[in-house]
């Protein structure tokens, strides 16, 4: 029930699996009555509620690998009201999660245990953050409707909220371990001495890439609390790794703050989250921070959707609206490169849903 899912597979299947997702994915919608289609998607929030209650109630956990308990035993663990919470929990057992053994008595699925804080995949946080995104997203309307340029305080609403940043941290550390992995194999980062993770958080893919590639060393950079709380993390759980680690406390729109002279500035799922005179105003810190080196690369690993009808591109390019970002193309990141005084070498595909996307200052 404990499988880890962070190692990438082996390229042909990785190819496959993408291949029977898509088949699947448009064979139930060729098969779906449109009507019942429009329902299904405009209702989907509930089961997202429910999910994030279930999570912040922590009934994963309290069911364990092998027990089975009854709501009342759960409502009295999770100060909740019973009846409610076996109605909750139903409706999670229809879309798949988790199993009702008899009524109101239930047990965690194989499904279900990725929300268990202790999985080794644990999507728990992930879904903790959903609840703070929602808040955010219930301003699309206004996004949608209004030509200005979107200015959200996404992160400073984090960084003033030591528990949401750290949910958030969370939350980003188990995406992360979905594609880390695939990120730091499948592009030649050995290729240079020192690499800056920009906007890494905790340091969950700089500790990735510095374990396969034993001869780089890292800077992890990113807002001072988010750095304090890294720093306590790495001396606690990744000792190992400090001799070759430096953390860098700074805000890449300052470029003062921004370490100077390195091998290469990596930007792994940030850029996205800002819009394009953002990220022109953070290449220009980096530029900055480059100066006369022209060896220096930057690498962007985003989502960089290369054909029409990707899901999870489009679906997170909205969700980025909502926040002032954007997902953006191969051809989106050319051009703004070249704005910005780089010029994009090329893009490298990934055994997960990231590309490598590497420029040179010019």
């Amino acid at each position: 029930m404990n499988q880890d899912w962070s190692a990438p597979p082996p390229w042909p299947i990785f190819y496959g699996a993408m291949a029977i997702e898509r088949f699947v994915f448009h064979l139930v919608l060729s098969t779906t009555p449109l009507p019942f289609r429009i329902l299904n998607d405009v209702n989907s929030f509930i089961e997202a509620q429910c999910l994030i209650v279930a999570a912040e109630l922590a009934i994963a956990d309290h069911l364990g690998v092998t027990s089975s308990k009854s709501t009342k035993e759960l409502a009295t663990l999770t100060k909740a009201d019973a009846d409610r919470l076996c109605r909750l929990l139903q409706n999670l057992v229809a879309h798949g999660y988790f199993e009702e053994d008899t009524n109101c008595t239930f047990r965690n699925n194989v499904l279900s245990s990725y929300l268990m804080e202790n999985h080794a995949n644990s999507m728990k946080p992930i879904v903790l953050h959903a609840g703070f995104l929602y808040k955010q997203f219930s301003n699309l309307h206004q996004v949608v409707t209004s030509s200005k340029p979107f200015a959200s305080k996404f992160f400073e609403d984090l960084e003033s909220d030591p528990v949401e940043r750290d949910i958030f941290a969370r939350a980003m550390k188990s995406t992360a371990a979905l594609g880390n992995e695939a990120v730091v194999r499948d592009y030649p980062f050995e290729q240079f001495d020192t690499i800056a993770d920009m906007g890494g958080g905790i340091g969950s893919l700089l500790a990735k890439l510095l374990e396969v590639h034993p001869t780089v060393h890292g800077v992890l950079f990113d807002l001072p609390g988010v750095i304090s709380d890294a720093e306590a993390l790495w001396k606690k759980e990744r000792s190992a790794l400090l001799p070759r680690t430096t953390f860098v406390a700074g805000d890449f729109f300052n470029a003062s703050t921004v370490p100077t002279g390195l091998d290469a500035y990596l930007f792994r799922g940030v850029l996205h989250d800002w819009n394009d005179d953002q990220v022109l105003k953070i290449l220009a810190s980096v530029k900055t921070a480059i100066g006369k080196k022209l060896s220096s690369r930057v690498i962007i690993a985003e989502l960089t959707p290369m054909h029409e009808g990707e899901r999870l591109a489009h679906h997170l390019d909205v969700l980025m609206m909502s926040i002032g970002g954007v997902e953006r193309s191969a051809e989106q990141w050319k051009a703004l490169l070249k704005i910005g005084g780089f010029e994009l070498e090329g893009f490298t595909n990934t055994r997960s849903p990231m590309k490598v996307l590497v420029a040179k200052p010019i």
